[in-house]
């Protein structure tokens, strides 16, 4: 559906590409109704076998190798959270092996961080365009093949705002604002999506009842715990 739809093309050079304000959707048929079902089928086995556990083990992993080698209450400041997990291995290994144990957890943590931070960065700002390129009248009375300045003008914004934050502020402040904002952005995309799949898509492919209470649930969800976080932050709660 990716070349019905469009896409968001490279600001200079690169092919003309436009990317719809509502999408774009096949018309229910006997044919295509089979081929809508086997791809959803994809979809559930790639989140439930492969994304659902691979997210669970990356979350469990640093856990269990802090909570195995920092004794409990051992104290942290901004600049040492990031190796002192790495430290605590090379300490309680010793020697030369433990010394490689603390380049390679490090390496390893430079592997994750940095796709991540690239990835997450590019979702944070292409959710946000998504939405407001449906919803806000004034950006859906633009050409369609403009999409490239929106995007990346809130990708500008987005590079100058953390540039200064990563200059006056310290990592873990930045590390609660970046989720946080994640928070709120996953909040209104759930939302959004039920908004969209309600009003746009034929009848035949809407999502059930179960499907749309779990996303209004996640929606809440994250909603509730971005504004806890904020007013905790705030020290208003």
């Amino acid at each position: 559906m990716g070349r019905h739809v469009g896409a968001i093309p490279s600001v200079v050079g690169g092919h003309n590409v436009a990317l719809s304000h509502v999408g774009t959707v096949f018309l229910p048929s006997p044919e295509t109704m089979v081929r809508w079902k086997g791809w959803y089928r994809h979809v559930v086995r790639d989140q439930l076998i492969i994304w659902l556990p691979a997210c669970v083990i990356g979350l469990a992993l640093p856990s269990m190798l802090s909570l195995q080698f920092l004794p409990p209450g051992t104290a942290t400041d901004d600049w040492t959270t990031a190796g002192m997990t790495a430290g605590g291995v090379r300490d309680s290994v010793g020697g030369g092996l433990g010394r490689f144990y603390w380049y390679m957890i490090l390496f390893c943590g430079f592997l994750v961080l940095v796709p991540s931070q690239c990835s997450g960065g590019d979702g944070f700002v292409r959710r946000w365009v998504d939405v407001s390129w449906t919803t806000l009248g004034s950006l859906r009375r633009l050409d369609p093949g403009n999409v490239r300045y929106v995007y990346f003008g809130f990708l500008l914004v987005y590079l100058v705002i953390g540039i200064t934050l990563l200059s006056v502020g310290k990592p873990n402040t930045l590390l609660v604002v970046s989720a946080n904002l994640n928070n709120f952005a996953l909040g209104f995309s759930c939302f959004h999506v039920m908004h969209v799949n309600k009003t746009l898509l034929p009848k035949e492919l809407r999502p059930g009842w179960f499907a749309t209470i779990s996303m209004a649930l996640a929606g809440i969800y994250f909603l509730m715990l971005a504004v806890v976080v904020a007013l905790i932050a705030l020290k208003w709660l």
